[in-house]
Formats: C-alpha cells, sequence, structure tokens
C-alpha cells in the first residue's frame, strides 16, 4: 500500500523520484525536463515532480527542507543551473497553485473546497524558492 501525506515526499511515487534524482549523474538535467512542459499540459504526476523539483532546487541553494531525502555531495557544483532552472520552476508551482484541477484537486475536500494545509504547503514552496 503506498504513502500519502500533504508533504511533498509523503507518497511512494515522490520518494523514488528523489532517489533517481540523487542517483542520477547528471541531476540537473533531471531537474530541467520537470519543469520543461507548459504549466497549463502537466499531468498530476508531472505536477508532483514539479514540487519535487521546487524542493530539490532548494535543497541545492539553501538547505533540505524537512522531510525532504534529497541530499547531494557537493550542491555547490549545481547551483549553476539551479539558478537558471527557478523561474522556470516558480511559473509552474504558481500554476498549480492556482488550478481547481490536476494534482491540487487531490487536495480538495467533499464539498470541493482547497485544502488550506497543502495550499500552504505550496505557498511555503514559492516562498522558499523565491529567496533562494
Amino acid at each position: 500500500m503506498g504513502t500519502w501525506g500533504i508533504g511533498t515526499f509523503e507518497s511512494d511515487e515522490a520518494q523514488e523520484w528523489a532517489a533517481a534524482l540523487v542517483a542520477d549523474p547528471d541531476p540537473i538535467e533531471v531537474l530541467e525536463y520537470a519543469v520543461a512542459g507548459e504549466p497549463d499540459g502537466l499531468s498530476e504526476l508531472d505536477e508532483l515532480f514539479v514540487l519535487c523539483t521546487a524542493e530539490a532546487l532548494i535543497a541545492i541553494l539553501q538547505r533540505p527542507r524537512p522531510g525532504v531525502p534529497i541530499h547531494f555531495d557537493d550542491p555547490v557544483t549545481l547551483e549553476g543551473g539551479a539558478v537558471r532552472l527557478v523561474p522556470r520552476c516558480l511559473e509552474h508551482l504558481r500554476a498549480i497553485r492556482q488550478r481547481t484541477s490536476g494534482y491540487r484537486a487531490l487536495w480538495f475536500d467533499s464539498s470541493g473546497n482547497p485544502s488550506p494545509e497543502w495550499d500552504a504547503h505550496v505557498d511555503g514552496l514559492v516562498e522558499d524558492l523565491e529567496a533562494a
């Protein structure tokens, strides 16, 4: 049975993505791929990977947020590529945060109202990424 929670890495898919990212010889390429598509054309899983990418960029440019299983041996070597991806990632995060469908809709209550906790989580990602 899979795990599930509001935190970015509280799902099996996100945990697997993080493990593949840190094992990849070119993690910046993986991050670029996650934010390459148009924000309006992403699947729910792609949207999750955008959240994961935001967490990874924050981990590279600042430090990993609590609960983030992304640790690079030498993040300084990745900073240039990470800085270049921040604007694109922010664009994707803001689009996901405004949606009434997609990954965000998984967190709506039975009346169709968005989860304040999930929205606050994404808002925190945006704030931390803007500060990076």
